[in-house]
């Protein structure tokens, strides 16, 4: 217990201790008393509804409260909220704000917390703000010299904690600069002290400290938004090439379609790629996403990846919806808080993959989104006249938002209508080269067994296609990873392994009807099994073949 009472001994009750305003020794007036970085808050917890909501808070406590009873108020404000995050939330009331005390489980408002009850103005917290929580003077002093763009403001305050590996503390901070109006977005689309801002800003006599690196405490945020974009330079085709891991091969004249059909409009970003199941889609997908990031700190920040589910009917899967049994309160999902972060950052791109994306139909969950692609219009996220939970009514479609689905048609699929086929660029690819598969290189099997499988396999996929049953990477590694494993264990010989994991990875979707292509495509493989000495998989295929003879139909399933 010794160690807990002295990290709140110095870290918490000195702070609450230690005035935020001392007088000057030349002037004797009163001025700021900044503490050191490392003594500050090191982030700042987003609550949406901003000031309001931390007045409906606080209100609870202005005759003291139990805190369990007000961790109850600030659920009934947000019953959607879990219990750690309402502690969470009022936890950052009393250190982060200042508005309210502990003492023991007894809740009470500071003197601060009451000047902010009674007046409502954000003057009654600036002492606390700019001189106890790390990188809130930072952003002030910066803008104090001229407008800047949030990326830069981000680039800034990276280097004031070397902790914050991601821009969820950041954008929280510029949420808070927006919420209590200290700053504006101009035509120039830069933020811009706004009057009060400047007021604060002129508050601030000395030069912000930084962290030295060391990890820092980041917090969660709710993103704030703009309403206006600008171009993106983006890298050439060579360096998003390159930027794919070298296991991963695609050619050069695939990434150019993906790219030239993705931003082939000034704001409809929207590609899909259809084809072969295996054949690396969503590695493409997400691989020239990262490559858009190429040589920033936190690439990934930059692309989110949503796998689709059946019985998708509507936009909420995406977008969110407000509470039924709260009307102040918006159940968030991680698109639109990625929706929100790509409008508040406008000079890079944001990149969505919907893996899988017609296993629900996308002309009904996209619907919002498909419309607004095409008129530059407003996203509608809800019908209230104010935020809610930090989500605006609307929000103006981001024009450097990134769409890339993936799609495999099969039994198990939708269709994509012309809605959504008008507004994207189809990009099909069948074709795989088994030879360039990279993994070759890189087995442990011997040259003469890799020789083998390769043949096989080359024999197969050239059998297959014309029926388009043949297969992609996926198997391919899929079926060296089998023999390898056998190798290992010592019971299966490589012929045997061989055997089954043709029979295991590539037959069980050898399907079709009666026709002149799939009896060609089943007659060829069988005999390139026989010569291959493959004798299950062999005695399979012949299985399917007389099926199709007597039945009309054959598949692996029966």
């Amino acid at each position: 217990m010794t160690l807990p009472w002295l990290l709140y001994m110095k870290f918490v009750r000195e702070q609450e201790t230690e005035a935020t305003e001392i007088a000057d020794p030349a002037t004797g007036q009163e001025r700021l008393n900044p503490l050191p970085a490392e003594r500050r808050r090191r982030g700042m917890l987003a609550i949406g509804g901003g000031i309001a909501t931390i007045r409906a808070i606080i209100e609870f406590a202005k005759e003291g409260c139990k805190r369990e009873d007000l961790v109850e108020h600030m659920r009934s404000i947000n019953p959607s909220h879990a219990t750690s995050s309402i502690r969470t939330q009022l936890n950052s009331l009393i250190a982060e704000w200042g508005v309210l005390r502990a003492q023991g489980d007894e809740i009470h408002l500071t003197p601060r917390g009451e000047g902010l009850l009674d007046s409502g103005e954000p003057d009654e917290v600036s002492d606390w703000l700019l001189t106890r929580v790390l990188g809130f003077d930072h952003m002030l002093y910066a803008l104090r010299s001229g407008p800047m763009s949030v990326s830069a403001l981000n680039d800034a305050l990276r280097k004031v904690n070397p902790g914050w590996t991601s821009d969820r503390a950041l954008t929280s901070l510029t949420f808070w600069l927006r919420a209590l109006q200290l700053v504006e977005t101009r035509a120039d689309k830069l933020l811009h002290l706004t009057e009060l801002g400047e007021t604060w800003a002129a508050q601030i006599y000395w030069e912000p400290q930084s962290l030295t690196p060391e990890a820092g405490a980041v917090s969660t945020s709710v993103v704030p938004y703009s309403e206006e974009a600008v171009p993106f330079e983006r890298p050439s085709l060579e360096t998003i090439q390159r930027s794919f891991p070298e296991d991963i091969a695609f050619p050069i004249g695939l990434v150019a379609r993906l790219d030239a059909g993705l931003w082939s409009h000034p704001r409809r970003h929207f590609a899909v790629l259809t084809g072969l199941s295996g054949a690396g889609k969503t590695v493409l997908a997400r691989g020239y996403a990262l490559a858009l990031h190429e040589g920033q700190t936190h690439p990934s920040e930059g692309l989110l990846t949503v796998p689709v589910q059946p019985g998708w009917h509507d936009p909420s899967c995406l977008l969110g919806y407000v509470n039924p049994l709260n009307s102040e309160s918006y159940v968030r999902t991680a698109f639109v808080d990625f929706l929100l972060k790509a409008s508040a950052d406008p000079e890079r791109p944001y990149t969505v993959v919907l893996d899988e994306m017609n296993l629900s139909h996308p002309e009904q969950y996209l619907a919002p989104l498909l419309s607004a692609m095409e008129t530059g219009g407003h996203i509608e996220l809800h019908a209230q006249d104010n935020d809610i939970s930090g989500v605006p009514a609307t929000i103006t479609y981001p024009s450097n938002l990134v769409i890339i689905g993936t799609v495999n048609m099969d039994e198990t699929t939708h269709g994509l209508s012309d809605k959504v086929l008008d507004r994207a660029a189809v990009i099909e690819f069948w074709d795989i080269d088994v030879e360039a598969f990279p993994g070759w290189k890189t087995s442990a099997l011997s040259e003469a067994q890799i020789t083998k499988v390769r043949d096989t396999l080359k024999g197969l996929a050239k059998a297959l296609r014309p029926a388009r049953l043949h297969f992609g990477w996926r198997t391919i590694h899929d079926v060296i990873g089998y023999i390898e494993q056998a190798e290992r264990g010592g019971v299966i010989d490589f012929d045997a392994a061989l055997d089954q994991a043709i029979y295991a990875k590539v037959l069980p979707k050898l399907r079709g009807e009666d026709t002149p292509r799939i009896q060609a495509a089943f007659a060829d493989s069988r005999t390139l099994l026989r010569d291959m000495k493959l004798a299950d998989s062999a005695a399979k295929v012949g299985d399917l073949q007389d099926d199709l003879r007597s039945l009309g139909s054959a598949r692996f399933w029966r």
